[in-house]
């Protein structure tokens, strides 16, 4: 006990440095929106069926707002159990060649860094140090057990992570299959890895329970969040620049981790070195799917994780310069400048989160204040909001905060934000969902351009399809109109004719009669087997494009099967302003249906 007052300090800069919350009221915008949503701001909503999105319903652990102070604190607790944890993995590693200074202030700049990207980033990182920490079992002063996690515990922390966030949960529970390696006698071995695997099952149903959640929606959340995960490659895939530098540096990080472990053959058994190659693989892995993919900020989950690996990396090698030189690039990548180690701003930090904590008043009186500030940025006309009253709304295409700040009756479909929309089958969940909508429903909707050059009218088509048949536009004022619930004014669906084309072929789409909406749907040609293994192992560099009179938009890949609206007629009360291509191409072969819908 006496060994560790030194440490203290170390520790006490770690938590103070590495706790940047900061008080997180609702914000508008499509980040802002979702973890409005999320964290339960518009009331208890059931995951799964009610909302579906790749994160959960511990959402708050990862992106903490005060809607909930409870919820708020726990997401406080987290963040600080977790910076503590890669605090503790990097000092053991560092310890195995330095000093107990030089090493705590290694893994206090480690640790600082890592929370950067939140509690459920940061677990990843730390469970891919901790079991190579374990697997190589070092021997030192401070060496004690507390970091041969048991199998169940790795299960529950598994189950608990996929819940906060599906992705990095089912990086982190990978790792912890890994670390059943650490048992090294192959029956050891399964039986820790099935021990992991009954734990997370169990974990999941516990952890869901707990949060207020009914046991039969849980598969269809997971399996709804599987299809945001496994298309979102193909539709938020982007490079925001200047991104090149991340680009070399990340090269040079994998090259510096394959140059690492095959080090380490000479000095591992078989089964270390394995473990070795896994967890490299499976976090480097990681980092570049939630990092790359959208190429801008994200890409400093790559260098988060990367640099917790490699730091520890580094202090079990005898801090060879191939693994120095790595963490020290990953530092250089996503260090966010001095201000983050400036007590003044750390110390205000924490001054503003345990007053939320602690005082009701003070929670309510920055709510209220932010209320009244997104109501000024919004400016919803009055008239809309006296005729929604109580009643239940949808907000389109994304900005669900503007529910929250006018107390509205939320009633989301599924996937509660357009640009989510990434498959087929999201897309006809939303069509059902709202075309069995209450007949007192109303849709209140921002009138912005597409999300990342998309065509906002081909965002979501099934559902917008829907929303033309089933609402009417009541009201229009600036950006914003109110459509209501009516009975169905579409006629069967006309298949006009289906074609192959080639990439770039235009094609006449064929003259609207009156009061018809015209649609086309276009099933691309399966790429090669090459191509397919790079989109799912990276991304879409050439995502599908279609342009419509010389207009050029970015199509998803899977809802591009339609049906896009090609034509809408000037009618009556129309839930969108008319309009009229007269000729499309896309930008890869495939086959073209045009249809039309008699619109009374």
């Amino acid at each position: 006990m006496r060994a560790l007052v030194p440490l203290l300090p170390w520790l006490a800069a770690t938590a103070l440095f590495g706790m940047r919350i900061g008080p997180r009221q609702p914000f508008a915008g499509i980040d802002g929106s979702w973890m409005t949503v999320l964290n339960g701001a518009l009331g208890p909503l059931r995951h799964g069926d009610d909302v579906v999105f790749n994160y959960g319903p511990y959402t708050f652990l990862q992106v903490p707002q005060i809607v909930d102070r409870s919820q708020f604190v726990l997401g406080m607790v987290a963040l600080t159990v977790v910076v503590l944890w890669t605090w503790t993995v990097c000092h053991l590693a560092f310890r195995q060649c330095t000093g107990r200074t030089a090493s705590a202030a290694a893994a206090t700049v480690t640790a600082i860094v890592a929370a950067t990207q939140g509690a459920a980033t940061a677990a990843v990182g730390a469970a891919a140090g901790t079991i190579l920490l374990t697997l190589s079992r070092p021997r030192s002063p401070d060496w004690r057990p507390v970091l041969l996690v048991p199998p169940v515990l790795w299960g529950l922390a598994g189950a608990l992570v996929v819940q906060v966030k599906l992705s990095d949960g089912v990086a982190f529970t990978a790792l912890a299959l890994v670390a059943s390696l650490a048992a090294r006698r192959p029956l050891l071995i399964l039986l820790d890895a099935a021990v992991t695997l009954l734990s997370f099952g169990a974990g999941t149903v516990l952890w869901w329970l707990l949060a207020g959640q009914e046991v039969g929606d849980l598969r269809a959340w997971f399996a709804y969040g599987v299809d945001i995960v496994a298309g979102y490659g193909d539709a938020m895939s982007s490079e925001v620049p200047p991104y090149l530098l991340g680009y070399l540096a990340a090269g040079i990080v994998v090259v510096i981790s394959l140059v690492t472990v095959l080090r380490r053959r000479a000095v591992q058994s078989r089964t270390e070195l394995l473990g070795w190659i896994l967890v490299f693989g499976v976090t480097l892995g990681y980092g570049v799917k939630s990092g790359f993919t959208r190429h801008d900020v994200h890409e400093l989950t790559f260098f988060v994780v990367a640099l917790i690996l490699l730091a520890v990396a580094a202090g079990l090698t005898g801090l060879s310069r191939t693994a120095v030189t790595g963490a020290v690039v990953c530092l250089l990548m996503v260090f966010p400048g001095f201000e983050s180690i400036d007590p003044g701003p750390a110390r205000d930090r924490w001054r503003a989160d345990v007053e939320v904590a602690l005082r009701h008043d003070y929670a309510a009186g920055l709510l209220e204040a932010t209320r009244l500030e997104m109501q000024t940025t919004y400016a919803v006309p009055q008239a809309m909001l006296d005729a929604i009253g109580s009643a239940p709304v949808t907000i389109d295409p994304h900005e669900a905060t503007v529910a929250w700040a006018y107390s509205l009756t939320y009633r989301p479909v599924p996937v509660f934000q357009n640009y989510a929309v990434v498959t087929e089958r999201l897309d006809r969940l939303n069509a059902r969902a709202i075309k069995s909508a209450s007949d007192d429903r109303y849709i209140l909707r921002i009138d912005t351009p597409g999300f990342d050059g998309r065509n906002a009218i081909w965002e979501s088509a099934h559902y917008k399809q829907a929303v033309a048949c089933n609402f009417a536009r009541l009201q229009r004022e600036g950006i914003w109109s109110l459509l209501g619930k009516v009975d169905s004014r579409c006629g069967r669906v006309t298949v006009e004719g289906t074609q192959r084309v080639s990439a770039g072929e235009a094609l006449e789409i064929p003259p609207a009669a009156d009061g018809t909406i015209v649609t086309a749907s276009f099933r691309p040609d399966d790429g090669s087997l090459l191509a397919r293994l790079g989109h799912l192992l990276m991304k879409d560099y050439t995502p599908l494009r279609a342009t419509v009179d010389g207009q050029d938009f970015k199509v998803l890949a899977h809802p591009a099967t339609g049906p896009l609206m090609l034509s809408f007629p000037e009618v009556d009360e129309g839930a969108f302003d008319p309009f009229t291509y007269s000729e499309v191409s896309f930008s890869e072969p495939g086959t073209v249906t045009f249809a039309t819908v008699k619109l009374r």
